[in-house]
């Protein structure tokens, strides 16, 4: 990292700090939302298995999907898959510097879904929150903390209803998407649901969760070496004409629509050339595979 930031007017120490504070901002106030609405009660109940409903809630210290069947799962994620990808390079494209690169993950094999639900979730598959990926290669570290903050200039943090958490950012910096996407599907069902907000001041997604792995007390043994940074965002459609439309936070009630949590991993490029490497590659899976049986 020091030799990739040699150039850079500021030290790579400053860039992990301030890379820190936006992900640590972000992730205590995920904290907080947690700790009211997450009982010990229902905690109990779901790790007996005694829970008969698909309440949302946090699993394993994390936001869980809305529903454990898999098959559901897999068919949302065949649902919104393109559509996703695009979401996310229509902000990345908002990025002044750092070359951003946005790489669209095929749909988690089936196998290894099933083999990481059994392994790490208790067989939990709501715990399943990577079935929809991309990646966003930068160039340096402070361009991955322009690339956090400008997904939550776009998100609600946390999932409480009845909080409708706002981004921790002030709703007047809000930043109209561009692209191909943009307000994807929002015009019609802004009619249809009555609404008279400004698309400028509207979120387009909820974050659920936040994991900096490249901070530097972070222990790196966990992941064997492997570094990034990690967020959970949950995305909202209705179909509609056989399409698929993405819409709105503020919408999701008034339009009956489907969701499902997404993950987006932040890479440093020079260390994401690394680790994929064939062969670098194939020693992470025979460790992974090793130390979670």
């Amino acid at each position: 990292l020091r030799e990739q930031n040699a150039a850079a007017d500021n030290p790579t120490l400053d860039d992990l700090e301030i890379l820190g504070e936006v992900c640590g901002d972000i992730r205590k106030a995920l904290e907080a939302e947690q700790r009211a609405d997450n009982s010990l009660g229902l905690r109990l109940e779901r790790w007996l298995g005694l829970s008969q409903n698909e309440e949302r809630g946090v699993w394993f210290g994390k936001y869980i999907q809305s529903t454990r069947d898999m098959d559901v799962l897999f068919g949302q994620a065949a649902q919104i898959n393109q559509s996703f990808h695009e979401l996310i390079a229509s902000f990345a494209g908002q990025l002044d510097a750092g070359n951003p690169e946005v790489m669209p993950g095929a749909i988690k094999q089936a196998e290894r879904a099933i083999q990481k639900a059994v392994r790490t979730y208790r067989r939990d598959c709501s715990c399943l929150t990577d079935i929809v990926r991309c990646q966003v290669i930068v160039d340096q570290v402070r361009d991955v903390s322009d690339v956090i903050r400008i997904f939550e200039r776009h998100s609600v943090i946390g999932i409480s209803d009845s909080r409708r958490r706002l981004s921790i950012m002030d709703r007047e910096e809000m930043v109209p998407l561009r692209g191909p996407v943009e307000l994807q599907g929002l015009t019609s069902f802004q009619r249809s649901a009555g609404s008279s907000q400004n698309s400028e001041a509207l979120h387009h997604m909820r974050i659920t969760g936040i994991k900096n792995r490249l901070a530097p007390d972070y222990d790196v043994n966990v992941t064997a070496g492997y570094r990034d940074v990690w967020i959970n965002v949950e995305v909202g459609w209705v179909a509609e004409g056989g399409s698929v439309q993405l819409i709105p936070v503020e919408l999701w009630d008034k339009t009956h629509a489907q969701t499902h949590i997404c993950e987006v991993q932040v890479h440093v490029r020079r260390m994401h050339e690394e680790f994929v490497k064939p062969e670098r590659r194939r020693r992470y899976i025979q460790w992974r595979n090793l130390t979670t049986r």
